[in-house]
């Protein structure tokens, strides 16, 4: 069982609060409007660490609303780009627009979403439109059918898999039948991840610990908390998934 819940919105405004950058004290969580600059980076950092090419074909697994995936289509317009998520809250809520979560959020920072300064921040927030403007298949690629349903929608093998900060939130037995289900769909896997971070490790944080790993060895080993969770075997991905690449988020390092 997954150790962080990705059905549960909790999971996913715990993990992202970000300050809109015109007012930072209107604080965002997994928004449109506060996650689009991020997604663009990972686009970016993505075609440039993998080699990424127009017309190829590429599969995000954990894409959430396709955020990511909309910012390569941008990059590279030719290319066949299918997001798969298994989140039925991300399901329930692909087609509706942020606009009370937007509202709700300038609220809470003391502005009117009706005038002023709170309306005008409404206004370069929320476009109307739903919050995922591309296709997500609810596909887990657990079995034979849910891969082939991937690959009928990708028009045959991939060329690229990539899970998108999906390794944190599973538990390591998890992670691997993850990858092994990629390679059986794509010519080439990777996982885009936050690695850890040994100058954040001892800072509090709220259950559940996320499977934090570097990204291979060497390195300068991981806090005990890290070793007392039943499900932590090794604490470097590359040990862990051998087969796949490995890309971290920030300086999009390959290994």
């Amino acid at each position: 069982m997954p150790i962080v819940d990705a059905s549960d919105p909790a999971s996913w405004s715990n993990a992202y609060q970000i300050g809109y950058p015109k007012n930072r004290r209107v604080r965002l969580n997994y928004d449109r409007a506060a996650m689009l600059s991020i997604a663009r980076r990972h686009a970016e950092g993505l075609v440039g660490a993998l080699g990424l090419i127009d017309g190829q074909s590429i599969g995000l697994t954990g894409g959430g609303f396709g955020w990511t995936a909309e910012e390569l289509a941008k990059l590279l317009p030719n290319a066949r780009i299918i997001t798969t998520d298994t989140s039925s809250w991300v399901h329930a809520k692909k087609d509706l627009p942020a606009t009370d979560n937007y509202r709700a959020a300038i609220q809470a920072a003391g502005l009117d979403p009706d005038s002023g300064e709170g309306a005008a921040l409404l206004a370069d927030m929320d476009d109307g439109g739903p919050v995922a403007r591309m296709t997500i298949l609810d596909e887990s690629l657990s079995d034979n059918v849910s891969r082939n349903r991937v690959r009928g929608a990708a028009g045959g093998t991939l060329d690229w898999a990539i899970s998108e900060e999906v390794l944190p939130w599973l538990a390591d037995n998890e992670c691997a039948a993850l990858d092994g289900w990629m390679q059986q769909i794509a010519s080439n896997v990777a996982h885009l991840l936050t690695p850890y971070l040994p100058n954040k490790a001892d800072s509090p944080e709220p259950p559940p610990i996320y499977n934090w790993k570097y990204p291979a060895s060497p390195n300068d080993g991981v806090v005990q908390k890290m070793w007392d969770q039943s499900w932590y075997t090794v604490d470097n991905w590359k040990a862990l998934l051998p087969n796949g690449t490995i890309v971290t988020v920030g300086s999009f390092q390959v290994f």
